[in-house]
């Protein structure tokens, strides 16, 4: 919503940690459950990172066939998220290529069933202890991927 985006900041050291990634020349997507994209590129831009990613992809990226149909809440965050996973996939030609990095379960079970490495973030949104039964690998803190090449 509007007001959600009007109190998002990016977590400490993200720009550090994108422009590490950009200046190695790593492909950078971004993924997200939001609906609208345009408000969602204005936001990014207005935060200073838009210039980082490759790709964005959300729920508008979808076209009717591919969104879930599933009646849970929880199924249809995991099975949208893991067909953005699977579009990245597909541009990378590889799946071990690729990395799913995120905050919440539902990211590391999306791409677990895309057939990708998972990568936990302590950023408030999940304990670690479930992250990790779900997680390849949990953080403690989003500046400690720079240590991962």
């Amino acid at each position: 919503s509007d007001l959600a985006m009007k109190w998002d900041i990016p977590f400490a050291y993200t720009t550090e940690v994108l422009n590490f990634y950009k200046k190695n020349e790593y492909c950078i997507f971004l993924t997200t459950l939001r609906k609208n994209k345009s408000k969602l590129m204005d936001l990014l831009k207005q935060l200073g990172i838009l210039k980082f990613f490759d790709a964005i992809y959300c729920i508008d990226d979808l076209s009717d066939e591919e969104r879930s149909k599933s009646n849970s809440w929880r199924d249809k965050m995991i099975e949208n998220k893991e067909t953005m996973f699977c579009k990245i996939i597909n541009n990378k030609r590889h799946s071990n290529d690729v990395l799913a990095v995120g905050d919440t379960i539902y990211d590391m079970i999306a791409g677990n069933k895309a057939g990708i490495t998972t990568i936990g973030v302590l950023t408030g949104y999940a304990r670690k202890e479930d992250l990790l039964r779900y997680a390849n690998l949990v953080l403690p803190s989003i500046k400690e991927l720079q240590k991962i090449k």
